[in-house]
């Protein structure tokens, strides 16, 4: 028997998948706006983690893709280039 099909005969069980579904993206969308759109899925999934949701790295890039969800990249200020190592 295959997974969909066994889901099937299970009641309830894939209802309980579409909310848990739900609330996850329900808590990337909300993170990724409390971070002024600065976080990636990297620092998501870390964020994530630390609430207790159990997600995937891919999974949450394929999430945030299909949210329209992009981390803005920093700017450099004043027209010198940002450094993030000594050289």
């Amino acid at each position: 028997m295959s997974k969909p099909q066994h889901n099937a005969c299970q009641p309830g069980k894939s209802h309980r998948l579409a909310e848990e579904k739900e609330k996850l993206r329900q808590a990337v969308v909300a993170s990724f706006v409390d971070h002024r759109r600065r976080y990636g899925s990297r620092r998501l999934l870390t964020e994530l983690r630390e609430q207790g949701y159990e997600v995937a790295r891919h999974q949450l890039r394929r999430l945030m893709r299909l949210e329209g969800l992009r981390a803005i990249q920093p700017r450099s200020r004043f027209g010198v280039p940002i450094h993030t190592t000594d050289d």
